[in-house]
C-alpha cells in the first residue's frame, strides 16, 4: 500500500479538555512510552464501549456477513454503522478486498444526516508535568477510503477525517481521490497537559455513496521525560522550653538555651498546639510555667527532591 503523509503541529502550555470517556493510563516518566497502540481498538469483532474506555456516535453492526443492498437490516450497508475487522469486503459487497490485512481496523459507514460525527474518542491520563519542560506527545493514525476501486468512479465523494486533542485540531485527511490501496497518515503533536489528553476523531463527510472509511494504527507516543510540578513543602522546627523562666525581656530565651527542645512538627501540625493550650506566644514580664513556651523556627519553603 502507498503511504501518504498529512501533518499538522500543535503546541501550547496548557490544553483544555473536552470531557470524553476516560480510559488509558500510564506513568509519564518514560520517554517513548506508547499510550494507544494495541490497546486502541478491540480485536476484530469487538465493540467500542465505555467499558473499554472508547466512545463513539456510531452503532455496531449486527451482522458480520457481507452486506448486499439490504438497508435497514443493521448490517454495514446502513449509514452510521461500524465494525472492527480485517477485510472490508467481508462486510460490504462494494468495499475493497484486503484479504492479506492483519491489522485490526475500524470500518465505518458514515452518516448522511449530520456533520462532525464522533467516530472515536478516548481519554489518556498522564501525570501533570512542570510547565515549560518541553515534553510533547505525538499522535498518528491511518485513514483509508475502503470503497472497492472498481466502484471509485461512481462513489468517489470520500470522507473528511479530523483528529482533535483536547478540542484542538492536530491533523486531518480527506479520503476523496484516494483508493483503498492508500493509507493516509494523520499525525500531529500536543504539549504536556494538566493530566489528560482527550483524543477525538470526527468525520464530516455526509454523502450516501463513498462516505466509507477505515481507521487503524492509532498511536500516542510520549516525547521526553516528565518533570512533576513542584509541590512546595514548608519546613521548620517547633521548640518547647521545658524550664521555668521569668523576666522582662522582649524576646524569649535564645534557642541555644539547653532548656529548649526541638519537636519534629509543622505549624499547627501533629502536636495540635492550640488544642493543648501550648500555643502561648512569648509574653515579656510574665512567668512561664514548665512546658508553656513554644517557638517555631522557619527553615524555609522548598520543593521535594
Amino acid at each position: 500500500m502507498k503511504l501518504k503523509n498529512i501533518t499538522a503541529a500543535f503546541s501550547a502550555a496548557c490544553l483544555v479538555g473536552v470531557g470524553l470517556i476516560a480510559s488509558a493510563t500510564g506513568a509519564s516518566a518514560v520517554d517513548g512510552q506508547q499510550y494507544l497502540g494495541a490497546t486502541a481498538l478491540p480485536a476484530p469483532g469487538g465493540l467500542l464501549t465505555s467499558v473499554s474506555g472508547v466512545s463513539t456516535e456510531f452503532s455496531p453492526t449486527t451482522s458480520y456477513a457481507q452486506a448486499n443492498n439490504t438497508g435497514g437490516s443493521g448490517d454495514m450497508w446502513d449509514p452510521g454503522v461500524y465494525a472492527v475487522g480485517l477485510n472490508p469486503n467481508n462486510l460490504h459487497t462494494f468495499w475493497a478486498d484486503w484479504s492479506t490485512n492483519t491489522t485490526p481496523t475500524l470500518f465505518v459507514n458514515g452518516f448522511t444526516d449530520r456533520a462532525h460525527q464522533l467516530v472515536y474518542a478516548k481519554t489518556v491520563e498522564v501525570e501533570p508535568c512542570e510547565p515549560g519542560n518541553g515534553m510533547t506527545f505525538t499522535f498518528s493514525a491511518n485513514a483509508a477510503n475502503i470503497v472497492n476501486p472498481a466502484y471509485s468512479s461512481e462513489f468517489d465523494t470520500g470522507s473528511v477525517i479530523t483528529v482533535e486533542i483536547n478540542g484542538t485540531v492536530i491533523g486531518s485527511a480527506n479520503t476523496s481521490g484516494h483508493t483503498a490501496a492508500d493509507l493516509i497518515e494523520i499525525t500531529g503533536f500536543a504539549a504536556v497537559p494538566d493530566g489528560t489528553l482527550d483524543i477525538a476523531i470526527y468525520n464530516d463527510g455526509q454523502a450516501y455513496g463513498g462516505n466509507d472509511f477505515g481507521i487503524s494504527n492509532l498511536s500516542l507516543v510520549q516525547n521526553g521525560v516528565c518533570t512533576p510540578p513542584c509541590v512546595p513543602t514548608v519546613k521548620g522546627v517547633w521548640f518547647n522550653y521545658t524550664g521555668k523562666y521569668s523576666g522582662g525581656n522582649v524576646t524569649p530565651p535564645a534557642l541555644n538555651d539547653p532548656k529548649w527542645h526541638a519537636l519534629p512538627a509543622t505549624p499547627g501540625g501533629e502536636h495540635a498546639l492550640s488544642l493543648r493550650g501550648f500555643n502561648k506566644p512569648y509574653n515579656p514580664g510574665a512567668d512561664k510555667g514548665k512546658g508553656d513556651w513554644f517557638v517555631w523556627k522557619d527553615l524555609g519553603t522548598t520543593c521535594p527532591a
